[in-house]
């Protein structure tokens, strides 16, 4: 790897996306005057080798009405954009097992010769689970099932005192496709994190490693 051209390429890509950084913190802190509404933002930076880093921005509004909350995510890499915001409500709880439905929206653009854009939205069912699998740690897991795409998707993590570990996937009814977003990272202080991410994807049985990536986490507040 070119370590001159990757500083070069981190510097331009953190100029570029100050807007993005700065919009997101404005929304956290308008939100964060809402009722009793706790508002959380993480930040991410990942770095792939041969690649342009990637910028993700994430914020969780939770503690709403009905059990629901409210995520919002944007990721931009070069000529890849995707936004996705979604409502989840969950008012039926017995024990560590939560029920309940989403509603979400997403955008895909990709600047090709010819621009390819890709706007859909859904609704289904939802299911959480969670608890505390050993002392000092705690563990959650959602899934959702959306009827009109025929897609189930999820996130689970395990937050301990300095390791947090997540996986991000989706399963495609369809076309039997499985795509994973694993991470781990170690926690430098409460708000700052570094650690790896890979992402896998397979079809009929074939798998592919998409890429492994160092990331860097900065969570807010």
């Amino acid at each position: 790897m070119n370590i001159q051209k990757t500083i070069r390429n981190i510097g331009e890509h953190f100029a570029h996306r100050k807007r993005e950084y700065g919009t997101a913190l404005a929304l956290a802190a308008m939100a964060s005057t809402a009722a009793a509404a706790q508002v959380r933002v993480r930040c991410t930076e990942l770095f792939k080798e041969d690649y342009r880093p990637t910028s993700r921005i994430e914020v969780l509004a939770t503690r709403l009405p009905y059990s629901s909350d409210v995520y919002a995510v944007r990721e931009a890499c070069e000529n890849v954009d995707f936004a996705k915001i979604r409502y989840r409500a969950l008012p039926i709880t017995v024990g560590p097992v939560s029920v309940g439905g989403a509603v979400q929206g997403s955008r895909l653009s990709i600047d090709l010769p010819q621009d390819y854009v890709d706007e859909h939205g859904e609704a289904g069912l939802a299911l959480a689970v969670q608890g505390t699998p050993t002392d000092n740690s705690f563990a959650k897991s959602t899934t959702h099932y959306f009827p009109s795409t025929n897609i189930m998707d999820g996130y689970a993590f395990v937050d301990t005192k300095r390791v947090f570990g997540d996986c991000l996937w989706s399963y495609n009814f369809g076309t039997e496709t499985l795509k994973a977003n694993p991470g781990l990272d170690y926690k430098i202080t409460d708000k700052v994190s570094a650690g790896i991410e890979a992402s896998v994807s397979s079809t009929s049985g074939d798998v592919n490693v998409n890429y492994v990536a160092a990331r860097a986490t900065v969570s807010l507040p």
